[in-house]
């Protein structure tokens, strides 16, 4: 992969519109009630979290992944996670409906220097890391829990051809 990876402005546009209405709701509420009341702290509590997740949704819309044959690096923060050094894998789905249709997947990537990496399937080429990142735990026989295995079949890679398709 040459291309750097990224979280496409039009994927996390939802995200920075739920942050910033969840921020002008909660304010507007706090604003209008008193200011020793309960109601006062619940609504400004509230708008802190929506703040904080619009920051982190801003984050994200700047990450830039830079995949090679021998590490994975993020930009900004110069996060540099080591193939050779993996040695946590998990994917994740989270659904947003009964039926399991709607929902994300997230990686998390974990090498013996403490780095973490986590990304969710919004990123641009997704599962071209996950099958990257799969090689990788396969070389240094990282275990995976059985839901990760799972989740790993649902998005098309399977163990036996991860050797194959990650160089």
């Amino acid at each position: 992969m040459t291309q750097p990876l990224r979280y496409s402005p039009g994927a996390l546009a939802p995200d920075l519109l739920r942050a910033g209405a969840g921020v002008l709701v909660c304010g507007m509420i706090a604003s209008v009630v008193d200011v020793d009341s309960w109601a006062f702290i619940v609504f400004i509590g509230l708008a802190v979290v929506f703040a904080g997740f619009g920051a982190l949704t801003l984050h994200r819309g700047r990450l830039r992944i830079l995949v090679s044959a021998d590490d994975v690096l993020a930009h900004p923060g110069a996060q540099c996670l080591r193939w050779a050094a993996l040695c946590g894998f998990t994917l994740d789905y989270y659904s947003t409906r009964r039926d399991r249709e709607g929902g994300w997947m997230q990686l998390t990537l974990t090498d013996a220097d403490g780095v973490r990496l986590r990304v969710d399937s919004r990123l641009t080429g997704f599962s071209e890391l996950v099958a990257r990142a799969v090689g990788a735990a396969l070389d240094n026989s990282v275990q995976m829990t059985p839901t990760t295995l799972e989740n790993l079949e649902s998005l098309g890679i399977p163990l036996s051809s991860a050797r194959a398709g990650e160089r």
